[in-house]
């Protein structure tokens, strides 16, 4: 993190944000903005201060939803729903010029089952699902965005989803590490990357490169290739070269062709 400005005198001497004004580096005009970024990022994973620093920010990390609502019906003098208090994904304005409504993929349970000599994915909407009850989720998988709101879905995902961009290749050993120690729930981390493809990153060590040849759907998704590796990553792993596959989501939704190759 760092700070394009901060005005010392509008914050409490000694507060938290005080603090943090104190401890994060200004942005420079006269340096290369990437590498000021690079730097920061590189410095304040380890550094004690930001690590002492959280831990005067809440004494209840990750409570806010259960504790706000709790606050806001004792004031309004009403009964709380039972369901859980959770964050919910707020869609972006329309007015955005963005090509999704929403600033993560939201959480699916999803299969990829061979049909026919295809893979045929399915997904369910995470949030309406009742996984104990509904016969079609079995043999599914969740897929979560690791910037998910509600830490519950990335929490319990089997395949957890990096945006484009974070990180890159050469980082992917390091974040695979860091990731599992915080879901170790985790079966495979994908790492987008452009044209829909994804690096997919193992737990036992291996690494894959899913990408969609010739023209591909307006269905497919670095998240679809991610939950096809999932599935069906063993013979992928041991596999001499690329590994490519018909994937469809339907009878009338077109195929696209998976290639899927060891790093």
């Amino acid at each position: 993190m760092i700070l394009g400005s901060f005005h010392d005198a509008k914050v409490a001497p000694q507060s938290p944000m005080a603090r943090l004004g104190t401890a994060l580096p200004r942005l420079s005009p006269r340096r290369p903005f990437l590498a000021q970024l690079e730097e920061a990022a590189a410095a304040q994973p380890s550094s004690a201060e930001l690590r002492d620093l959280r831990t005067t920010i809440t004494s209840r990390p990750g409570e806010s939803a259960v504790l706000l609502r709790r606050l806001f019906y004792r004031w309004l003098d009403l009964p709380e729903p039972v369901a859980p208090a959770r964050p919910r994904l707020v869609p972006v304005p329309s007015a955005v010029p963005v090509g999704s409504t929403s600033p993560v993929q939201r959480p699916v349970y999803v299969s990829a089952a061979p049909d026919g000599g295809r893979i045929t994915v399915r997904r369910y909407a995470a949030p309406l699902q009742r996984r104990t009850r509904e016969r079609h989720l079995a043999g599914t998988h969740l897929v979560a965005d690791i910037d998910d709101p509600d830490a519950t879905w990335p929490r319990s995902a089997d395949v957890l989803l990096l945006p484009l961009g974070r990180p890159s290749r050469t980082e992917a050993t390091a974040i695979r590490d860091a990731v599992a120690a915080r879901y170790p729930g985790c079966g495979l981390i994908a790492i987008e990357e452009p044209d829909d493809a994804c690096v997919v990153l193992l737990r036992d060590g291996g690494r894959l490169h899913a990408r969609w040849h010739g023209g591909r759907p307006s269905w497919a998704s670095a998240a679809i290739a991610a939950s096809v590796v999932h599935d069906h990553a063993v013979p992928m792993a041991g596999a001499p070269g690329p590994v490519r596959l018909q994937v469809t989501i339907g009878p009338d939704s077109g195929t696209g062709l998976l290639a899927i190759a060891p790093l």
